[in-house]
C-alpha cells in the first residue's frame, strides 16, 4: 500500500482522500474526519515530499488534499501540511532559466508538464485565498503568466502535456483530461 489506499499509486492516494474530503464537505458528513486525519498522520508533509521521490506533481496532488481538508475541518495542521508541500516545490521546481520560467515535472530536471505547473497555480492561488499572503497571490500570477504564454495552450485551446524544453515549444503531445479540467 502506497500513500494511504490498497491498489493505488502515491498521487492517487491523494486524490482519493481529497475525493473523501470532498464527500464530507458536500454531504455535510463527519463520519471520514478521523480517516482524514489518520491518513494525513501517515504521509506528514516531510514524508509525502520524501514519497513523491522527486516528481513534483504527486507531491502537489497532497498539497490540495490537505488544503481541501483545511477547508472542510478547519485544522491548522492541514494548512501547515498544503503550505509546506507547496512552498518546498515551488522553491526547487520553480526555474527561469530553462523556457523562461515553469516549474520542472520532476528532480531530473528534464521535462516541464502542464499538470505540475496546473497544480501549482491551483494550490498557490488556494493559498492566498485561505491565508491572503500576498506572495501565494504573486506565485500564482507568475505561474500564470508564464503558463499562458508557454505554448502548452495549442491553437485549439487545448493543453497539451508540456513542453519541448530543447526548444522551448508545444510538444504536441496528448491533451489529457485532466489538464483541461485542473485549469478550470
Amino acid at each position: 500500500m502506497v500513500g494511504g489506499w490498497r491498489g493505488t499509486e502515491f498521487w492517487g492516494s491523494a486524490k482519493a482522500l481529497h475525493a473523501t474530503v470532498e464527500f464530507m464537505r458536500y454531504s455535510g458528513s463527519r463520519d471520514f474526519q478521523e480517516l482524514v486525519s489518520h491518513v494525513h498522520d501517515l504521509r506528514p508533509r516531510s514524508a509525502v515530499l520524501l514519497a513523491s521521490w522527486g516528481s513534483y506533481d504527486d507531491a502537489l496532488w497532497w498539497a490540495t488534499a490537505y488544503l481541501s481538508a483545511y477547508e472542510v475541518i478547519g485544522d491548522a495542521k492541514y494548512l501547515e501540511s498544503g503550505r509546506g508541500i507547496f512552498d518546498h516545490v515551488f522553491s526547487v521546481a520553480w526555474d527561469s532559466s530553462v523556457c523562461s520560467g515553469g516549474l520542472w515535472w520532476s528532480s531530473k530536471r528534464a521535462y516541464k508538464n502542464a499538470i505540475t505547473n496546473e497544480l501549482a497555480l491551483y494550490a498557490s492561488a488556494w493559498l492566498f485565498l485561505l491565508s491572503r499572503d500576498k506572495k501565494y497571490l504573486h506565485s500564482a500570477e507568475t505561474i500564470w503568466r508564464w503558463f499562458n504564454r508557454s505554448g502548452m495552450i495549442n491553437p485549439h485551446k487545448l493543453v497539451n502535456d508540456g513542453l519541448d524544453t530543447d526548444c522551448c515549444t508545444n510538444n504536441g503531445e496528448l491533451t489529457w483530461t485532466y489538464n483541461q479540467g485542473v485549469i478550470l
